[in-house]
């Protein structure tokens, strides 16, 4: 008989114990996948938070990016409206009728405007406010350009300018016609209000002393030294040289290396030529030949000023004289202008000739060119001539926009000439030209008005 198994007590104790790790086991295993889940899902939620964040904080940078650039844009747009408010203003002081109904004016010294009915988008709409002070004398502009957005927010910029009437020596020597040294001659630069004249060494040219523009359509330099730039017409068939010159000229600047510097050598001679206006009022003083003082400001009108030697015209006040024919000095007679004068000279020249400068000239004390204006050109139909061939230095400016201009012997003038026609016709003439003369604007001279020193400055209603 086989043997029968038995199950003895220590077997069933083991059994019982493995049933027991069974059971823990199967807990353990139902409880851990339920656990997982929820780290899952609190990892998901931690993650969309801070995505929501994230996409809040872009959406936020978006909106203001464009709100940013909506204002960058139409704040572009608010200067190109405070620009054309400029122009409207000028455009408005240089027009007869300029200031019509649509100005609010005067009211004192002052005009206003408003343009407005500009559209942009996104609901966005502009105006234009226009302010000239002292508009019949000396312009200050105001502009305004501004746009209200579609949330009401406004943007504005302001531009502010002075008018002045244009500077007529804006070149140091100006030619309608041809500009001719027969010989030699110098011409250069200076700044008046800077300092007085110093010599120019050609060694150590700087841009003060070499600004000085030479400019008629055609232009012979013959071997005078130019220290600046010479402008003339480009050449062309019937004029293939309209600039020249001969061995030995120099046309340089701080910089040059050739005698003749082709970089200072430019084409499309423009020069400003204006009406003169005939000044109001006067005393009649007929015909001057002999000795005179001026000492009372204001306009004396003659018939012609001759004066020869030993007589002399004393100018210690500001003054304007209009002269229906031709003013003329010789030997020691001249014209004297004092330290507390000016001279404003208007030539008629009904006789055929405008100014004859000779012997000692005009002498103006001063030593400021800006002082001392000379103004030709009457209703003569016939070819007027001035000349200028004098022993003084003359300061002042010439304007004859009709004459032909003769600069004699070893004239030396400090300012500027404008002509029809100029010709430097003795050996060695000279002419410094006053910078500062960009700056200045005769009294009788009709010339537009231009804008000075135009700037931004932080909005403000006009």
């Amino acid at each position: 008989m086989g043997s029968k198994p038995y199950l003895v007590l220590s077997d069933l104790d083991n059994i019982m114990h493995l049933g027991t790790q069974s059971s823990t086991a199967v807990k353990a295993a139902a409880l851990r996948p339920s656990k997982q889940r929820g780290s899952a899902l609190l990892a998901t939620l931690c993650f969309a938070a801070v995505l929501s964040l994230s996409l809040s904080s872009y959406l936020a940078v978006c909106y203001r990016s464009l709100v940013l650039s909506n204002r960058s844009l139409h704040s572009s747009h608010t200067m190109e409206l405070a620009e054309m408010g400029m122009e409207q203003a000028l455009w408005s002081l240089n027009t007869t009728g300029g200031f019509d109904g649509t100005w609010n004016h005067p009211i004192g010294t002052t005009a206003l405007k408003t343009f407005s009915g500009f559209v942009y988008e996104n609901g966005a709409v502009g105006q234009v406010a226009v302010k000239i002070e002292n508009y019949l004398t000396t312009p200050a502009i105001t502009v305004v350009g501004s746009i209200t957005l579609a949330d009401h927010t406004v943007i504005a910029r302001t531009l502010q300018s002075d008018a002045r009437p244009a500077p007529l020596f804006t070149k140091a020597v100006g030619a309608l016609n041809s500009l001719t040294f027969n010989f030699g001659g110098l011409v250069d630069s200076y700044n008046s209000t800077l300092a007085t004249y110093t010599p120019t060494d050609p060694a150590h040219l700087t841009a003060l002393n070499s600004a000085a523009v030479l400019s008629a359509p055609t232009i012979n330099v013959g071997t005078a030294q130019i220290y600046g730039f010479a402008v003339t017409n480009a050449p062309t068939v019937p004029e293939p040289t309209p600039f020249l010159y001969q061995t030995g000229a120099k046309v340089i600047g701080p910089d040059s290396v050739a005698a003749v510097d082709s970089s200072r050598r430019i084409t499309n001679p423009v020069l400003p030529q204006y009406d003169v206006s005939d000044p109001a009022g006067g005393t009649y003083r007929g015909t001057l030949s002999g000795s005179d003082v001026l000492a009372t400001a204001g306009v004396y009108r003659y018939d012609a000023i001759n004066l020869a030697d030993d007589t002399e015209l004393v100018i210690t006040a500001p003054v304007i004289l209009k002269v229906a024919n031709s003013v003329q000095t010789s030997g020691t007679g001249k014209i004297t202008v004092t330290g507390a004068g000016s001279l404003e000279l208007q030539i008629d020249e009904n006789d055929g000739q405008g100014l004859v400068l000779q012997g000692a000239g005009i002498v103006n004390e001063t030593q400021l060119p800006r002082n001392v204006s000379v103004i030709v050109g009457g209703n003569y139909t016939g070819t007027p001539t001035s000349s200028i061939d004098v022993t003084n230095n003359f300061y002042g400016t010439v304007y004859l926009p009709n004459d032909t201009l003769t600069v004699g012997s070893n004239s030396n003038i400090f300012g500027a000439l404008l002509a029809k026609d100029i010709i430097f016709s003795g050996p060695a003439p000279a002419l410094h030209y006053d910078s500062a003369l960009q700056n200045v604007s005769i009294a009788d001279i009709n010339a537009p008005f231009t804008l000075v020193q135009l700037r931004e400055v932080s909005p403000a209603t006009p």
